[in-house]
């Protein structure tokens, strides 16, 4: 016979396994991944950012990931930390490697494009697939 404290724990570590299971989801699902996706096939010529936004939403929505309420801004920080054309990117002194993303034509032109090789690189390190 249970008592309601087994029951409690019970719930208790239903709840458990379920955050464990959210955080796996979050590390195996990184939004640099799917920004790296998105932008694959246009690697040349990029992509405009307001569709690689979109296309990252529902990437990251088909998978179940749970969406920050600002969304745009975290995908555009994605984006900064690993374009080298970025302030974000040169403040944190990162290295030429990591940069896997860059605008086309000019800084604040609206189009994004991928770095493929060192997309590839980035994503074999992190034991991430690009496809």
């Amino acid at each position: 016979m249970m008592s309601e404290d087994d029951d409690w724990l019970d719930e208790l570590i239903c709840e458990f396994e379920q955050k464990i299971e959210a955080r796996k989801l979050r590390n195996e699902n990184p939004h640099v991944l799917h920004l790296i996706r998105v932008l694959w096939p246009f690697a040349e010529g990029g992509l405009i950012r307001r569709y690689a936004v979109e296309r990252v939403w529902r990437l990251r929505n088909d998978v179940g990931v749970r969406m920050p309420k600002e969304f745009e801004a975290t995908v555009q920080s994605a984006y900064n930390n690993y374009c080298e054309k970025s302030d974000v990117f040169v403040r944190r002194n990162a290295k030429p490697e990591e940069a896997l993303f860059y605008p086309v034509g000019r800084k604040g032109s609206g189009r994004w494009e991928v770095d493929r090789n060192r997309a590839e690189a980035w994503l074999r390190k992190k034991n991430l697939e690009s496809r």
